[in-house]
């Protein structure tokens, strides 16, 4: 469990859910699949992985309708990549999800309802008494989601023409980690910041 503090005072737990680890059972069912079978038959087992994956981690709220825009990109490309006997639409599933989520962060700020806050705030119920949905924190880190998305999703459609499937499954996710990293941190850095603040104000 980790927490956010301002300056050693009042903690607000953070805990991390290792579920999110799931993830990746259905890139190594496809990369094992796609070393003993033909493509149909690695795009299937993933597929299988991914529902699976998506069961087990039934939620409710904001992140659930984000779980299942997630399995429906998986859903389709699963579908396309299928009916052309290509595993290349199906492994693009995550470059599709990047432009995607850019829009809907987009579409979430001109409805003032910032993305990253409305994530933020279901997974640590803690912080609705200190930071509003629509607070500019928020906002901001909802725009820098957006423009990191479109970037990493530019970055992939460009290392999808040049790798072969396999390849790609990997090299496209380690390329992104950096940059999820990085927001990760900014995003608890930023809370951590506007937390204080806001107790201070509240002190005053």
């Amino acid at each position: 469990m980790l927490a956010l503090m301002g300056e050693g005072r009042e903690r607000v737990p953070l805990r991390v859910d290792l579920r999110v680890l799931e993830a990746l059972v259905p890139v190594g069912v496809f990369l094992l699949a796609d070393r003993l079978a033909p493509a149909r038959v690695a795009i299937g087992a993933s597929f299988l992985a991914a529902a699976v994956v998506f069961w087990r981690n039934r939620r409710s709220g904001v992140v659930r309708f984000l779980n299942v825009v997630g399995f429906g990109v998986v859903a389709l490309s699963a579908a396309v990549g299928l009916w052309l006997g290509d595993a290349r639409p199906f492994v693009a599933q995550n470059m599709t999800t990047d432009f995607l989520v850019a829009m809907l962060s987009l579409g979430s700020i001109a409805a003032r309802r910032p993305l990253v806050g409305l994530v933020v705030l279901e997974l640590i119920p803690s912080l609705r008494r200190r930071l509003a949905p629509d607070a500019p924190a928020f906002v901001r880190l909802t725009a820098v989601n957006a423009l990191l998305n479109v970037g990493t999703g530019a970055m992939r459609l460009a290392m999808l023409h040049h790798f072969e499937p396999a390849e790609y499954v990997i090299l496209s996710r380690l390329a992104g980690l950096p940059f999820t990293l990085a927001f990760y941190a900014l995003c608890a850095a930023v809370i951590a910041r506007h937390v204080e603040v806001r107790r201070v104000e509240m002190v005053r």
